[in-house]
């Protein structure tokens, strides 16, 4: 006597696996965004007389280089101004 191989459970069996794997890297693709890790920027003071002009110049040096702060979706820097960072 002959063993009868089930094969549309098999098929069945191995669709379910196939579509439960498809749904894992679904979820894991939308749970991968970054955290809210902050703003890609710094908060930057410069000093346009620093170096003997009369302020009136493109020259301009920078005194201090800090992390801007982020409270409510909105940034703000306690000294100077924000500039964007492009990150490569």
């Amino acid at each position: 006597m002959r063993r009868h191989i089930p094969w549309g459970a098999i098929a069945t069996f191995l669709s379910m696996i196939f579509a439960i794997a498809v749904v894992s890297v679904a979820i894991n693709k939308i749970s991968d965004d970054p955290p809210t890790a902050g703003p890609l920027g710094v908060c930057v003071v410069t000093d346009p007389y620093a170096f003997g002009t009369d302020g009136g110049g493109p020259y301009a040096a920078v005194r201090s280089v800090t992390a801007p702060i982020l409270r409510g979706g909105v940034i703000t820097c306690p000294e100077g101004q924000f500039v964007t960072v492009e990150a490569k």
